[in-house]
């Protein structure tokens, strides 16, 4: 299990908090949703979660374990996987390289098994002809199911997506939420995303959302 434990941050001015002593927690086969108004400090908390940052107060822990103690390069490489809004695709391999170097980098289980790799890919419309190609001849649409599965394939228990269907239309949107949520279920993945679409948070199991420098589920 992911949690906050009393979390404070802010900028420049500690009497001025962006939030102030937050408290949550994040279990596997769950996804969750955070929503808030643009400049609410959403992003930053996905930093924190997914050790690329550092609060001012509080603690990040994994299994009751300091995320500062197992060391945010460790936390980063084994336990979270990260899904920028841009896709961060590396644009001269294919889906499918894609896929296996992240495998590889991260010493997942299934490093080098082609028909694992091809068959994620398939699962989410990517069939083995458009895996081998660049993802550059790829649409938005089909380059984000590459990063979706790219995350959510390596060993990693955590998937901390920032605005994954920000550049999508509704149609695809809806493709890509669905997606999320069948491969939470079926990998028993924590997956957190960061949204400002309601209609992508309503589809979560559980929605969080920043009020009076507060995080608040329901």
């Amino acid at each position: 299990m992911l949690e906050i434990k009393n979390l404070t941050h802010y900028f420049k001015d500690a009497s001025h908090p962006l939030y102030q002593d937050v408290n949550l927690s994040f279990e596997p086969g769950k996804m969750y949703a955070v929503v808030g108004e643009s400049g609410s400090g959403k992003t930053t908390l996905l930093s924190f979660l997914a050790g690329l940052d550092t609060p001012k107060q509080g603690q990040i822990l994994l299994d009751g374990k300091d995320v500062n103690k197992i060391g945010l390069g460790n936390f980063r490489r084994d336990d979270v996987a990260i899904i920028f809004q841009s896709y961060n695709l590396l644009n001269y391999m294919s889906a499918y390289q894609n896929v296996k170097s992240a495998l590889s980098i991260t010493h997942s289980k299934h490093v080098g098994d082609k028909n694992y790799i091809l068959a994620a890919l398939a699962k989410v419309g990517i069939d083995e002809a458009n895996a081998m190609k660049n993802v550059q001849q790829l649409s938005g649409g089909q380059q984000q199911r590459v990063a979706i599965v790219r995350a959510m394939l390596v060993d990693a228990p955590i998937v901390a997506a920032d605005e994954p269907t920000g550049n999508l239309d509704a149609e695809n949107s809806s493709a890509i939420v669905e997606l999320f949520k069948n491969l939470t279920r079926e990998l028993n993945k924590t997956v957190i995303i960061i949204t400002h679409d309601q209609n992508v948070a309503q589809q979560a199991d559980v929605q969080i959302q920043l009020a009076d420098h507060q995080f608040k589920a329901n």
